[in-house]
């Protein structure tokens, strides 16, 4: 593959080793604006003064449109659907409404960690974390436990899955 940089440093065409091009196009601030694909099919990026994304152009699909509240995205719509979600103070989403109006509740541990996901359908996603903030288990809704171990310098060394299967990781 062959990379092309503009006079920024950013991205702005990438040749496949089929010789296919991909190109991207910036505005004045630098945030994307339009990418092309080696079938010519464009997606269109739009932003609001802020700088944040406000619209999605794709090629093949609908358009996609984001309101944002304080920062974070609030609603997508695409087409005639909607996404809804709600945030903590922090920034979290707490709840996330589809279009067919499932909803999903999400919550954090007093670290920000996300400690709980409970579905439509009102199954439990449970996350444990130790007091390092590591990814300890997982209590998966069809009542099934992944485990993790980690060394004392917090890198992975085992996994257990929720059937019993170990895989162990060495470091050197």
């Amino acid at each position: 593959e062959v990379y092309v940089h503009d006079d920024r440093a950013r991205l702005v065409q990438r040749i496949d080793p089929d010789g296919a091009q991909h190109f991207k196009s910036y505005d004045a601030k630098g945030r994307l604006t339009v990418e092309q694909d080696p079938l010519g099919a464009v997606t269109a990026y739009q932003y609001d003064d802020a700088g944040r994304l406000v619209a999605l152009f794709p090629a093949d699909d609908e358009p996609t449109s984001y309101e944002h509240d304080n920062g974070f995205v609030r609603v997508m719509r695409r087409g005639e659907a909607v996404w809804k979600y709600e945030r903590n103070d922090q920034g979290d989403v707490i709840r996330k409404t589809d279009p067919d109006g499932n909803i999903t509740d999400y919550s954090y541990d007093k670290y920000g960690q996300l400690v709980g996901v409970w579905s439509p359908d009102h199954s439990c996603h449970r996350l444990v974390w130790d007091e390092r903030g590591q990814l300890i288990e997982e209590q998966l809704p069809n009542g099934g436990i992944k485990r993790y171990r980690y060394d004392d310098l917090g890198r992975q060394v085992a996994r257990e899955d929720e059937h019993g299967a170990l895989t162990q990781y060495q470091w050197d």
